[in-house]
């Protein structure tokens, strides 16, 4: 389920605390995981550039956070992942098909590229965190939720 636009006053409304404990997957720059922290039950975070959840786990970088991904499974109890984004990230402008910079163009505009850029990279994020899951030998039923946030 992805569920947008919401801030981080709303996110407890929107993600189900009932769940149990949470794996948040988000950026490195966002601020949000404290405030995600006070309200939900949060057992582990996979925070980087970006809020990238990687595609292959060839490489030793990456190991470590599919590493993060299999300790919240299979130590922690996790069933549910969130994904959250964030306006003004620079890694989902950068990765988008919703280019933001280099128009001249209204606040308001921009700011709705924006919006478009950030709801795409947290769908691209669930998509890669449902097939990481999908190749595990073992793969627990996992709920998947997206979130973006406004921190400007």
């Amino acid at each position: 389920r992805v569920s947008v636009p919401v801030t981080p006053r709303v996110s407890t409304s929107v993600v189900d605390a009932g769940t149990g404990p949470l794996l948040v997957v988000t950026c490195a720059e966002s601020r949000v995981v404290e405030q995600l922290r006070q309200h939900l039950p949060v057992a582990s975070v996979l925070q980087n550039l970006g809020g990238v959840m990687p595609r292959t786990t060839r490489s030793p970088r990456v190991q470590a956070d599919v590493a993060t991904v299999d300790d919240a499974l299979e130590q922690l109890g996790v069933r549910h992942v969130v994904c959250v984004g964030h306006l003004g990230c620079r890694v989902a402008e950068g990765t988008s098909r919703f280019p933001v910079a280099g128009r001249a163009e209204t606040d308001e505009a921009s700011r709705a590229r924006q919006q478009r850029a950030v709801e795409h990279h947290v769908f691209t994020q669930l998509q890669r965190v449902r097939a990481y899951l999908r190749q595990r030998p073992v793969a627990p039923a996992v709920r998947l939720t997206g979130l973006w946030v406004d921190e400007q």
